[in-house]
């Protein structure tokens, strides 16, 4: 017989898992190292959201849970257009380590980066109003107290609403003021994409 699957098939064959009571998994959307996130449907509503689950093997890398508890705290605590909303975040034990589901707002629409893939290209006046939209919500967020820096800002990680308005999605990087290494000790942690 086959080998046992790789984590992200294992992590496909929940479809249909209800989590907490509350949402049912549909479909992954996404799949990185630490996380999976999926297309849900919101039991009580019948609305589509949006649900990162931090892989149950990840929870010995407390690097990782240290990120994706202060994604979860971070985007608690915001309130934009531009921002996904955190409706819930959801722990489960299922028998091998409690996981972590981050429930959030599910933003229908193509990511900035397929725009730029796949067309129809963006014209000047859209362009100009993109980085209006963008640099009004960095302004939000760089003005909070402790400060919120994103630090994965790229075209994959911005998703355009039907009305053309953008969305900054995926907080897992986030940092919320400079405490790492801000008294001159410490290692440094390099968070984004490479390049």
């Amino acid at each position: 017989g086959r080998m046992s699957g790789t984590t992200n098939d294992r992590e496909r064959d929940r479809a249909g898992h209800v989590v907490g009571e509350r949402v049912r998994l549909e479909r992954v959307l996404g799949s990185g190292a630490a996380a999976t996130t999926w297309l849900a449907t919101e039991l009580a509503t019948g609305r589509q959201v949006a649900v990162k689950v931090l892989h149950a093997r990840s929870l010995e890398d407390w690097k990782q849970l240290e990120r994706f508890e202060r994604e979860a705290r971070v985007l608690g605590s915001l309130r934009h257009h531009a921002v996904p909303e955190l409706i819930a975040t959801i722990e489960e034990d299922r028998g091998q380590g409690a996981e972590i589901h981050l429930v959030m707002e599910w933003i229908e629409g193509r990511s900035l980066g397929e725009h730029i893939r796949l067309g129809p290209r963006l014209g000047e006046v859209e362009v100009m109003q993109l980085a209006s939209d963008l640099l009004d919500v960095l302004v939000y967020l760089h003005g909070r107290a402790p400060p919120v820096f994103h630090r994965d800002i790229k075209p994959s990680n911005i998703i355009l609403r039907e009305d053309g308005s953008p969305v900054l999605i995926d907080f897992g990087g986030v940092c919320d003021g400079w405490r790492a290494g801000a008294s001159g000790e410490g290692g440094m942690t390099i968070v984004g994409t490479a390049g």
